[in-house]
């Protein structure tokens, strides 16, 4: 008799002992909201890895920073002149209008002269918004100007922040630029985005997938040790730079004790996953071909 496989398994793949791997050609249309107060992770997360939910992507281009009017210019050119791009859009003083060419101007110089300084990474940050390859270009418009309004303009995040952003599709993935200026409206605040701060990538990508849910678009914002993959990412940098050298990207290697402490997370997600197939398998006889039955 074949051995039943379980949820954790399912997930986390071969990383730790006596798991296997499962085929990852599972639907992802499960709609579950996620725990509130975004943080990532929680029982929804975990059963939409189980499932295999397409996850967030969000990136920071890592050189994407401009340091003069005369870069700014160039991005909000490549933005709105690209032959990609599907719709431009602006937040200057808390309001969402559309943007062309012709606001470029007003724009630049609107934001230069609030410049003070030199930043390391410039007076602005460039942040790319990514959707999975069967995503509408409509849907994705929709998602991208509810995230760009909920985490730069609406003041939650310690200040307002005025942004640029254009939708391209011109990729396997959908896909949102934006441009966001630094230096916050309201109080003068510098946005600095890290692990610390207000805004960081697990609050960005959490709000992704919340506001992509209510599009009815099924997204998850969990961590990578949830998902099974212990060994650290590679730089952006490099993936690019590897791609044309023909070689694959490096990865920093972990020390024994980062992954022991990483190994011993994992097992813990590996007790969650065990809960979660115990519920899988009280709901599955009665719906032996609805979701639980998926999950299991």
């Amino acid at each position: 008799m074949a051995k039943t496989m379980t949820v954790q398994q399912a997930t986390l793949g071969e990383i730790l002992p006596d798991i296997g791997r499962k085929n990852r050609s599972m639907a992802s249309d499960v709609n579950l909201r996620p725990r509130a107060g975004k943080t990532t992770g929680g029982g929804a997360g975990l059963i939409k890895n189980s499932v295999w939910v397409p996850q967030s992507v969000v990136k920071r281009i890592a050189a994407g920073g401009c340091h003069n009017a005369k870069q700014l210019r160039r991005q909000m050119e490549y933005i709105t002149r690209d032959e990609a791009n599907v719709a431009s859009w602006s937040n200057q003083i808390g309001i969402e209008r559309a943007f062309d060419e012709a606001g470029v101007d007003s724009v630049v110089g609107d934001w230069k002269s609030s410049w003070v300084g030199s930043p390391k990474r410039g007076h602005t940050d460039h942040i790319i918004l990514s959707f999975p390859k069967s995503t509408d270009a409509a849907t994705a418009v929709a998602v991208a100007r509810e995230w760009g309004e909920d985490l730069f303009a609406s003041g939650d995040f310690g200040d307002r922040f005025r942004y640029v952003a254009a939708l391209h599709h011109n990729t396997d993935h959908v896909h949102a630029h934006f441009i966001v200026d630094k230096v916050g409206m309201d109080h003068g605040s510098f946005l600095s985005i890290g692990r610390f701060s207000e805004i960081n990538f697990d609050t960005m990508r959490q709000l992704h997938a919340d506001i992509a849910e209510t599009h009815g678009l099924a997204l998850n914002a969990t961590s990578r040790l949830s998902r099974g993959i212990i060994e650290n990412a590679p730089r952006d940098v490099d993936i690019q730079t590897a791609k044309q050298e023909g070689r694959e990207p490096f990865v920093a290697p972990l020390s024994f004790v980062e992954r022991a402490k990483r190994e011993a997370i994992m097992r813990g997600y590996a007790a969650e996953y065990r809960v979660i197939e115990g519920m899988a398998k009280m709901n599955q006889a009665d719906d032996p071909d609805g979701f639980w039955g998926r999950v299991m």
